[in-house]
Protein backbone atom coordinates (compact mmCIF):
# COMPACT_ATOMS: atom_id res chain seq x y z
CA UNK A 1 0.00 0.00 0.00
CA UNK A 2 2.75 2.44 0.88
CA UNK A 3 4.36 2.39 -2.58
CA UNK A 4 1.05 3.03 -4.35
CA UNK A 5 -0.46 5.37 -1.77
CA UNK A 6 2.39 7.26 -0.08
CA UNK A 7 0.42 10.42 0.76
CA UNK A 8 -2.54 8.46 2.06
CA UNK A 9 -0.15 6.41 4.20
CA UNK A 10 1.34 9.59 5.65
CA UNK A 11 -2.12 10.94 6.53
CA UNK A 12 -3.09 7.62 8.09
CA UNK A 13 0.09 7.66 10.19
CA UNK A 14 -0.61 11.26 11.21
CA UNK A 15 -4.08 10.21 12.36
CA UNK A 16 -2.58 7.40 14.43
CA UNK A 17 0.00 9.77 15.89
CA UNK A 18 -2.76 12.19 16.91
CA UNK A 19 -4.56 9.32 18.62
CA UNK A 20 -1.34 8.35 20.41
CA UNK A 21 -0.91 11.96 21.52
CA UNK A 22 -4.41 12.25 23.00
CA UNK A 23 -3.93 8.88 24.72
CA UNK A 24 -0.69 10.10 26.31
CA UNK A 25 -2.53 13.22 27.46
CA UNK A 26 -4.90 10.98 29.45
CA UNK A 27 -1.90 9.39 31.15
CA UNK A 28 -0.50 12.83 31.93
CA UNK A 29 -3.84 13.96 33.30
CA UNK A 30 -3.99 10.86 35.52
CA UNK A 31 -0.69 11.87 37.10
CA UNK A 32 -1.48 15.58 37.30
CA UNK A 33 -4.92 15.14 38.87
CA UNK A 34 -4.05 11.97 40.83
CA UNK A 35 -6.68 9.72 39.24
CA UNK A 36 -5.57 6.12 39.63
CA UNK A 37 -6.42 3.56 36.94
CA UNK A 38 -8.93 2.12 36.24
CA UNK A 39 -11.03 5.13 37.38
CA UNK A 40 -12.50 7.14 34.51
CA UNK A 41 -13.89 10.00 36.57
CA UNK A 42 -12.23 12.80 38.46
CA UNK A 43 -11.74 16.53 38.06
CA UNK A 44 -13.38 18.05 34.99
CA UNK A 45 -9.97 18.62 33.36
CA UNK A 46 -9.21 14.89 33.61
CA UNK A 47 -12.63 13.95 32.26
CA UNK A 48 -12.11 16.27 29.29
CA UNK A 49 -8.87 14.45 28.43
CA UNK A 50 -10.64 11.10 28.69
CA UNK A 51 -13.52 12.32 26.54
CA UNK A 52 -11.16 13.63 23.84
CA UNK A 53 -9.35 10.28 23.76
CA UNK A 54 -12.60 8.28 23.61
CA UNK A 55 -14.13 10.51 20.94
CA UNK A 56 -10.94 10.37 18.86
CA UNK A 57 -10.98 6.58 19.01
CA UNK A 58 -14.65 6.53 17.98
CA UNK A 59 -13.90 8.80 15.02
CA UNK A 60 -10.72 6.90 14.09
CA UNK A 61 -12.76 3.72 13.62
CA UNK A 62 -14.68 5.47 10.82
CA UNK A 63 -11.87 7.61 9.43
CA UNK A 64 -9.17 4.99 8.81
CA UNK A 65 -11.15 2.54 6.63
CA UNK A 66 -12.91 5.42 4.87
CA UNK A 67 -9.54 6.95 3.95
CA UNK A 68 -8.28 3.65 2.54
CA UNK A 69 -11.47 3.00 0.55
CA UNK A 70 -11.47 6.51 -0.89
CA UNK A 71 -7.81 6.19 -1.91
CA UNK A 72 -8.51 2.88 -3.64
CA UNK A 73 -11.41 4.42 -5.55
CA UNK A 74 -10.16 7.91 -6.39
CA UNK A 75 -6.40 7.91 -5.93
CA UNK A 76 -3.70 8.85 -3.49
CA UNK A 77 -3.58 12.64 -3.71
CA UNK A 78 -7.32 13.35 -3.42
CA UNK A 79 -7.62 10.98 -0.45
CA UNK A 80 -4.62 12.56 1.29
CA UNK A 81 -5.85 16.12 0.71
CA UNK A 82 -9.29 15.42 2.13
CA UNK A 83 -7.95 13.06 4.80
CA UNK A 84 -5.46 15.64 6.09
CA UNK A 85 -8.40 17.58 7.52
CA UNK A 86 -9.00 14.80 10.05
CA UNK A 87 -5.76 14.93 12.09
CA UNK A 88 -5.73 18.73 11.95
CA UNK A 89 -9.34 18.84 13.10
CA UNK A 90 -8.64 16.38 15.91
CA UNK A 91 -5.76 18.51 17.24
CA UNK A 92 -7.96 21.61 17.19
CA UNK A 93 -10.72 19.62 18.90
CA UNK A 94 -8.37 18.32 21.61
CA UNK A 95 -6.79 21.67 22.41
CA UNK A 96 -10.09 23.54 22.50
CA UNK A 97 -11.88 20.86 24.51
CA UNK A 98 -9.07 20.80 27.10
CA UNK A 99 -9.36 24.58 27.42
CA UNK A 100 -13.12 24.38 27.89
CA UNK A 101 -13.67 26.31 24.65
CA UNK A 102 -16.04 25.58 21.76
CA UNK A 103 -14.77 22.50 19.94
CA UNK A 104 -17.20 22.53 16.99
CA UNK A 105 -14.62 23.64 14.41
CA UNK A 106 -12.25 20.76 15.13
CA UNK A 107 -15.01 18.19 15.39
CA UNK A 108 -16.64 19.45 12.20
CA UNK A 109 -13.39 19.35 10.20
CA UNK A 110 -12.79 15.71 11.10
CA UNK A 111 -16.38 14.63 10.73
CA UNK A 112 -16.88 16.28 7.34
CA UNK A 113 -13.64 14.75 6.06
CA UNK A 114 -14.82 11.32 7.20
CA UNK A 115 -18.25 11.73 5.58
CA UNK A 116 -16.66 12.76 2.27
CA UNK A 117 -14.17 9.87 2.41
CA UNK A 118 -16.82 7.30 3.35
CA UNK A 119 -19.26 8.54 0.70
CA UNK A 120 -16.53 8.59 -1.93
CA UNK A 121 -15.43 5.08 -0.99
CA UNK A 122 -19.00 3.79 -1.23
CA UNK A 123 -19.60 5.50 -4.58
CA UNK A 124 -16.29 4.12 -5.87
CA UNK A 125 -17.19 0.59 -4.76
CA UNK A 126 -20.63 0.79 -6.41
CA UNK A 127 -19.08 2.13 -9.62
CA UNK A 128 -16.51 -0.69 -9.63
CA UNK A 129 -19.26 -3.29 -9.18
CA UNK A 130 -21.32 -1.79 -12.02
CA UNK A 131 -18.28 -1.67 -14.31
CA UNK A 132 -17.43 -5.29 -13.47
CA UNK A 133 -20.99 -6.34 -14.26
CA UNK A 134 -20.87 -4.45 -17.55
CA UNK A 135 -17.48 -5.85 -18.55
CA UNK A 136 -17.99 -9.47 -17.53
CA UNK A 137 -21.75 -9.86 -17.47
CA UNK A 138 -21.45 -11.30 -14.00
CA UNK A 139 -21.95 -9.56 -10.73
CA UNK A 140 -19.83 -9.98 -7.66
CA UNK A 141 -20.91 -12.27 -4.87
CA UNK A 142 -20.28 -11.68 -1.21
CA UNK A 143 -20.96 -14.59 1.08
CA UNK A 144 -21.53 -13.83 4.74
CA UNK A 145 -22.72 -16.67 6.94
CA UNK A 146 -25.08 -14.30 8.77
CA UNK A 147 -27.11 -16.96 10.52
CA UNK A 148 -24.04 -18.72 11.88
CA UNK A 149 -22.38 -15.46 12.93
CA UNK A 150 -25.53 -14.25 14.67
CA UNK A 151 -26.11 -17.56 16.45
CA UNK A 152 -22.51 -17.73 17.66
CA UNK A 153 -22.63 -14.14 18.88
CA UNK A 154 -25.96 -14.52 20.62
CA UNK A 155 -25.51 -17.97 22.06
CA UNK A 156 -21.76 -18.14 22.54
CA UNK A 157 -21.17 -14.73 24.06
CA UNK A 158 -24.45 -13.65 25.55
CA UNK A 159 -25.33 -16.91 27.22
CA UNK A 160 -21.80 -17.22 28.61
CA UNK A 161 -21.34 -20.84 27.68
CA UNK A 162 -24.67 -22.08 29.09
CA UNK A 163 -25.55 -23.43 25.66
CA UNK A 164 -23.00 -26.16 26.21
CA UNK A 165 -23.96 -29.42 27.86
CA UNK A 166 -22.69 -29.48 30.54
CA UNK A 167 -22.46 -25.69 31.02
CA UNK A 168 -18.94 -24.26 31.05
CA UNK A 169 -19.60 -22.35 34.26
CA UNK A 170 -21.97 -19.91 35.96
CA UNK A 171 -24.22 -17.69 33.85
CA UNK A 172 -22.47 -14.43 34.74
CA UNK A 173 -19.09 -12.92 34.11
CA UNK A 174 -16.75 -13.45 37.09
Amino acid sequence: MIANYPYTSIVLCLGLLVYSWVTLRVGGARGKYKVAAPAMTGPVEFERAVRVQANTLEQLALFAPSLVLFAAAWGDSPAALIGALWPVGRVIYAVRYAAGANRSLGFGMGFIATVILLSGGLIGAIMAAVLQKKATGAGATIEIPMFEVFVEYLLGDHLSGLTFDPPEGPHYYP
